[in-house]
């Protein structure tokens, strides 16, 4: 195998015949083009590889996707007693990455199951109150994540004339106006 002529050091061919290429991963610059290429080595490369992805921008449009892909991958190995030596390195350059994405589902579940419980209970003071609510109303309740607009909706829904006004707002800035 012969280094790539105007290339990134770590990559070989063979001869054109056999149209290889051979990416030596602990060859390869530590920059976000080798990224992906690196998380696919072993050992330190990976591990570092691994920590610069943590270290991505949240706003990084493939740092999510790549995480998601690396945990994927982490939860596919065999159990711990069947792993081979190799799949355990793996399992440890993975773990940070595992952690950060755990703690990441985890925030936002708990941030959904908060606003479904808010939807819920807005719901629920409507109907204690008898006033009736159409399925494309409950469908907008059920659907809002704004805490903020939840929280508003639940302050109001026990005075307001109707669904349709509370849904509009206009209890929520008749209250507001109240107040000031």
């Amino acid at each position: 195998a012969a280094p790539i002529a105007g290339t990134k050091k770590g990559l070989y061919t063979l001869s054109a015949l056999w149209r290889t290429v051979i990416v030596v991963a602990n060859e390869l610059p530590e920059e976000g083009e080798t990224l992906w290429l690196r998380l696919l080595g072993r050992g330190e490369v990976q591990r570092r590889a691994a920590q610069e992805l943590l270290d991505l921008a949240e706003l990084n449009p493939l740092r999510d996707a790549t995480l998601e892909l690396l945990i994927a991958w982490q939860q596919s190995l065999p159990p711990a007693a069947k792993q081979s030596e190799d799949e355990r390195e793996l399992m440890m350059n993975l773990e940070k990455v595992y952690e950060r994405w755990e703690r990441k589902v985890l925030a936002k579940g708990k941030a959904e199951g908060k606003a479904e419980g808010k939807a819920e209970a807005v719901l629920a003071v409507l109907q204690g109150r008898g006033l009736t609510v159409t399925d494309a109303q409950r469908k907008q309740v059920l659907a809002c994540t704004d805490s903020a607009e939840l929280d508003g909706w639940l302050g109001a829904a026990g005075t307001t004339p109707s669904v349709k006004v509370l849904l509009s707002g206009g209890v929520a800035s008749r209250s507001r106006e109240k107040r000031a």
